[in-house]
């Protein structure tokens, strides 16, 4: 059998699998993936893992 690609989950699945393991709301859960989402879009030639605290507040001021 090949090698089967990465299975991983994707940021934003992570982000839900995170809230919903938390019990957090519904509207909280939209509210934080969303943010996940225009962090990516902000950053977006490099992939969130790589990115740091400085890139954060970039993101955040």
């Amino acid at each position: 059998m090949p090698d089967a690609p990465d299975q991983s989950p994707k940021l934003l699945d992570q982000v839900r699998q995170t809230c919903r393991r938390r019990q957090y709301g519904y509207h909280t859960e939209k509210a934080y993936v969303r943010w996940a989402e225009r962090f990516a879009c902000f950053h977006a030639p490099t992939h969130p893992h790589c990115l740091n605290e400085d890139d954060i507040r970039a993101f955040l001021y």
